[in-house]
């Protein structure tokens, strides 16, 4: 049996993460449709890997395994600590993953929250990978034969993972804004494009519901609405309270 077979079973019974394998020199998928072939069954894993003896562990964020990953370059001309730490952003004990790089994997707990992918918007060398996305996972060894490993220095995840800072998760939504604004510079535009804060969600998503039925059709409207509430609303709101309030202002302007 091919030894990346153990190493993922073993993997996945520690976290209960759904896990699939990774090619060693791309880190590409070696499977077609990971998100959903991916598998946290040691019979299913075996299957997935059998193919791939010299795979690498990926573990898809998310959702799906309830966990996110800061993902932290360092490079000759930027250091992604640094610039993190530029912003006035501190990092809690949590588990990290030491890549063969010099870069690290940060995990953090994120349960059922819907947090985009994004790349050097947050800070330079700082990208992260949420719904959608996928990291290699310790112990894996790349082509050249170096490891991904647990940084015993910072917490061991045997402890559990730590929830995304206030002030971080703030920085991830604004970041998110960079690519997904209203257009114009009135103040409903601008007001479309802030963050809304825990006590207002439920009140200004309904009065943002409001002014997009005058703008889209109905359909549009609701994609647009679990957008902004991924994007904007700290914390987002559960998507049945989401769909409520579209169904209520859509009873109002639909006649």
């Amino acid at each position: 049996m091919p030894n990346s077979i153990f190493t993922a079973q073993a993997v996945s019974k520690q976290f209960n993460w759904f896990v699939f394998p990774a090619d060693p020199a791309t880190k590409a998928p070696c499977i077609y449709d990971w998100q959903r072939n991916a598998s946290n069954d040691p019979d299913g894993i075996a299957e997935i890997f059998a193919k791939f003896p010299d795979a690498m562990v990926a573990v898809p964020t998310g959702p799906l395994n309830e966990i996110s990953v800061m993902d932290i370059d360092i490079r000759p001309t930027y250091n992604g600590f640094e610039n993190l730490f530029d912003k006035g952003i501190r990092i809690p004990r949590t588990p990290v993953v030491v890549t063969p790089s010099g870069g690290a994997h940060i995990y953090f707990r994120t349960d059922k929250t819907r947090l985009d992918n994004s790349v050097s918007k947050i800070a330079k060398g700082v990208d992260f990978r949420g719904e959608g996305g996928y990291v290699i996972t310790a112990p894996s060894k790349n082509h050249k034969g170096l490891s991904y490993t647990w940084e015993p220095d910072w917490h061991d995840p045997k402890k559990g993972f730590a929830e995304i800072p206030a002030k971080l998760l703030r920085q991830i939504k604004r970041s998110y804004l960079k690519g997904y604004k209203f257009a114009g510079k009135s103040n409903i535009a601008k007001r479309m494009n802030n963050l809304i804060s825990e006590g207002n969600r439920n009140d200004e998503m309904t009065k943002r519901c409001g002014y997009l039925f005058n703008k889209y059709k109905p359909q549009e409207v609701y994609s647009m609405m679990l957008k902004i509430n991924q994007r904007c609303c700290l914390p987002p709101l559960s998507e049945k309270e989401v769909t409520q309030i579209f169904k209520s202002i859509s009873r109002r302007e639909v006649r």
